[in-house]
């Protein structure tokens, strides 16, 4: 099930200013992401207003993050 990313904070300028890349998101796409996340990113989810993601939204993230170009 895919869930919609309603919200999502990432500063693009992150690699440009020397930011780590992102080791959470590194993990759960096992590397195999074409853009490099760098730097913070927030991710929300959706349910009864906004709430923090959880690890069962991880294969949705994981699936947004390895398809974005």
């Amino acid at each position: 099930m895919f869930l919609p990313l309603r919200r999502s904070v990432y500063a693009p300028t992150a690699l440009s200013c020397c930011a780590p890349i992102n080791r959470a998101i590194y993990r759960i796409t096992s590397g195999a992401a074409a853009k490099a996340w760098c730097g913070i990113v927030v991710v929300l989810s959706r349910r009864q207003g906004y709430s923090d993601a959880r690890s069962n939204d991880l294969p949705a993230l994981s699936a947004y993050f390895l398809a974005y170009k």
